[in-house]
């Protein structure tokens, strides 16, 4: 009993549409079933994104450190070349 509660909770809190259908479709009788369901959407949905590159707002922290890293390094290098009398580029 308290399983179908789960279920009806999360069918009625879910927003994304393909995970909507594909609830409605594959009707979980149990949780277990349900967090398969979600699994396999979630491992799609990024899939899909990664090809069309829309993956930029969840980076992954190593890749913004990295783009962090080159910005300071950048930032002092001008002021290196500054302080030897040289234009900054």
């Amino acid at each position: 009993m308290i399983e179908d509660r789960v279920i009806v909770a999360f069918q009625q809190g879910c927003k994304v549409e393909k995970t909507t259908e594909k609830l409605a479709t594959m009707n979980p009788k149990v949780v277990a079933e349900l967090y398969k369901i979600i699994e396999a959407t979630a491992k799609v949905a990024d899939a899909q994104a990664r090809v069309h590159g829309h993956l930029d707002a969840s980076r992954s922290a190593e890749d913004k450190k990295k783009g962090k890293d080159k910005k300071r390094n950048n930032g002092h290098a001008e002021v290196l070349a500054a302080e030897k009398g040289k234009a900054p580029p």
